[in-house]
């Protein structure tokens, strides 16, 4: 074989290899992968261009069950916090980072009286990843509007699947469904932005006075 020969033959060898490797690493929304359910992918590691429908090599998973609701809390989840104090989450899409800073903010905080610390501490139950957070206003309602397409809100959902991903409950009541987000509203000391996955309405909460539901999230 000649060295131009050899040459081509690895060039296309190389560039299959490529191709079926990128192919096969791609995710659906919707797959069970990661320690929960993939819920919107991104072609890229931007997953501000994350979508809840198609395929990609990166995007967002949520847990598969509520951190806590008003099922496990009677009086409807967690606080956002113990205290009202500015800690500069105020990202709308990276909910990661508004996580740690919410935790550098209050390291007296713990996971029954804060939704940050709840989501950090999770470890998800069969492959036990320790990198979840609390989602950010835009990745919640990503999550909203894939549990909206497949009927997952609400206590008697029927998109639940066993040993799968499971109902949204929420806090407060199933007429709420409510979930906090990790972003500050910038209203003020105390507040922070929720979400009903009743409707997908979106507001303000004090910090320290509400308890709404939790799930957490982490990027692949």
């Amino acid at each position: 074989m000649t060295i131009e020969k050899l040459y081509v033959t690895l060039g296309v060898f190389i560039g299959f290899s490529i191709f079926s490797i990128s192919c096969c690493y791609a995710v659906n929304v919707g797959d069970s992968y990661g320690g929960g359910t993939v819920f919107c992918v991104s072609k890229t590691p931007n997953t501000t261009e994350c979508l809840t429908k198609g395929s990609g090599d990166h995007g967002l998973i949520m847990a598969n069950e509520d951190q806590v609701n008003y099922i496990i809390i009677p009086k409807g989840g967690v606080t956002w916090s113990s205290v009202d104090k500015i800690t500069k989450a105020i990202s709308d899409d990276d909910g990661y980072t508004n996580t740690k800073r919410i935790i550098y903010a209050l390291p007296n905080d713990n996971p029954t009286n804060n939704a940050a610390w709840l989501s950090h501490d999770y470890s998800d139950p069969k492959e036990k990843h320790t990198d979840w957070y609390l989602p950010s206003k835009n990745e919640l309602n990503k999550m909203y509007e894939f549990a909206k397409a497949n009927s997952l809100t609400g206590e008697s959902c029927t998109g639940s699947k066993p040993g799968g991903v499971q109902c949204f409950v929420g806090g407060q009541r199933d007429s709420w469904r409510a979930f906090w987000s990790s972003t500050e509203s910038l209203r003020g000391y105390d507040g922070v932005w929720y979400q009903s996955f009743v409707d997908g309405y979106k507001n303000d909460a004090n910090k320290d006075k509400v308890q709404f539901g939790v799930r957490a999230v982490r990027a692949f």
